[in-house]
């Protein structure tokens, strides 16, 4: 028998949930996903399917000439050289809105137990995929990433979002695993961060919003890491702060990363933080709900 749950949350859970800002461990893949959805990884990083693979770790420039990718946090604005790419190894690659490219990453992001988990989190009616994303941490050169919060990056109106994420290896602090700092989503908007350096931007496009702190723990917020079996995941809010240290293990740490909105939020495009598409590629209008073709709504099984 299956220990995939397949339950809808309790309201003690959408209690805690809103609470603390995470709930995990809840299994969400059996084993056989999990391999399926490793194979698929090794299938886009290997360059047998065509897929752009970015470094969390890089700069995230201001100016010109800029392109928005995907990021552990939501979207990053990096910009690098073929040359950079080739002669630099990758550290924290991430792989963005992959279930456009491949059906067994949109299988998963499409789970209709796990969009049914986020709905209920978020206390919406519908909820669209804004975006997926496969993190891996290359063991002995996988770095941290630096406090930070999703929303930072997100060009939404409002930070009604969860992010889902789910493990396709075992998760620990040797590894790499995520931590989160407990009840920060209830202090509001952060500036962004850099992934690498840990330092904030956009001071002055964002007046008055603070910085997250470098250490939370030091500002008096308890830690929690996770732990995860394959197939397990943790959700949480977007305004939750989080981090990860480095993968100091022999191993690959890799994980799938979903995140939902909920149905009718407002999309805010290049005005508030540019993103993967331009405004004219995005498929919604500036102010609108969030929707179109690369922002599926979602259907639930509950």
């Amino acid at each position: 028998m299956s220990d995939v749950r397949t339950e809808p949350w309790t309201r003690d859970e959408i209690e805690r949930f809103h609470e603390q800002g995470f709930i995990h461990p809840v299994r969400v893949l059996g084993d056989d996903q999990v391999e399926e959805l490793r194979d698929a990884l090794d299938d886009h990083l290997s360059g047998r399917i065509q897929s752009e693979t970015y470094e969390l770790t890089d700069p995230i420039l201001e100016g010109e000439d800029k392109a928005a990718v995907g990021s552990g946090a939501g979207t990053a604005v990096v910009e690098k050289t073929e040359q950079e790419i080739e002669k630099k190894p990758h550290s924290v690659p991430f792989l963005f809105n992959l279930w456009e490219r491949d059906d067994r990453f949109k299988r998963a992001a499409f789970d209709p137990v796990i969009a049914g988990m986020a709905r209920q989190l978020l206390g919406s009616a519908q909820v669209v995929l804004m975006e997926d994303g496969a993190v891996i941490k290359n063991p002995q050169i996988g770095k941290a990433l630096h406090w930070h919060q999703d929303y930072a990056y997100w060009p939404l109106a409002s930070p009604a979002a969860v992010t889902a994420w789910i493990a396709l290896d075992r998760v620990n602090v040797e590894n790499g695993a995520m931590q989160v700092a407990v009840g920060t989503h209830l202090a509001g908007e952060r500036l962004p961060v850099e992934f690498g350096d840990g330092s904030s931007f956009m001071h002055d496009e964002r007046p008055g919003v603070e910085e997250i702190p470098r250490d939370p723990a030091e500002e008096g917020w308890s830690i929690v890491s996770y732990v995860l079996q394959p197939g397990e995941c943790g959700f949480h809010p977007a305004l939750l702060w989080h981090a990860s240290g480095p993968n100091t293990s022999p191993n690959i740490r890799r994980g799938f990363v979903p995140r939902y909105v909920a149905g009718g939020t407002l999309w805010l495009g290049s005005k508030r933080f540019p993103y993967n598409f331009s405004d004219e590629e995005v498929g919604c209008e500036i102010g609108g709900p969030i929707g179109g073709p690369h922002f599926p709504t979602v259907a639930t099984a509950f």
